[in-house]
């Protein structure tokens, strides 16, 4: 998941679920990235040709799909699949408390720019956003149904550091 207006935010959202969730425009989120380790998945953001941002507590991660609407659907036309060369979980990432999530994915060769692959362009100051600012959380994540979204799925309420969890 990813909380578009403020890391502080994408830290908190850490959970797993997109609780009452809407099905995004295909593609209108170029920068999502669904990072896939053998055991569980996790949403990410593109921030460079050859870098993800995701969270650290996303262990054990191989490949990165690109360009995804659906994640079971071919979508040749979109998609663009990278192996990972390396992982760089914050060093002081705490498993226990979640504090620090953050992890930086290497891709063993960068993506090509094109409508529906784009990285995340980040400023160099980042702020808290002030109280009741609308942010955007967006993933494949687990819905009501405790399923895992075959879609790309946004909601835009992450108001509290608790909305989200797994």
């Amino acid at each position: 998941m990813f909380c578009l207006r403020s890391f502080s935010l994408f830290l908190s959202c850490h959970g797993s679920e997109i609780i009452n969730g809407k099905e995004v425009e295909p593609h209108s989120l170029p920068f999502m990235a669904y990072v896939r380790g053998k055991l569980s998945s996790c949403g990410g953001t593109l921030i460079h040709p050859q870098w993800v941002l995701t969270a650290a507590h996303c262990t054990r991660m191989y490949k990165v799909v690109l360009g995804a609407h659906s994640i079971r659907k071919e979508e040749k036309e979109s998609k663009q699949i990278r192996e990972v060369e390396k992982l760089f979980p914050h060093p002081n990432y705490t498993h226990v408390t979640k504090g620090n999530d953050l992890m930086l994915v290497k891709l063993q060769e960068p993506v090509n720019k094109t409508r529906t692959v784009k990285w995340l362009k980040l400023g160099r100051t980042i702020r808290d956003p002030a109280a009741g600012s609308t942010c955007l959380v967006a993933g494949w994540g687990r819905t009501e149904t405790k399923r895992t979204s075959d879609l790309l799925l946004a909601c835009y309420n992450c108001y509290t550091f608790c909305t989200y969890t797994a």
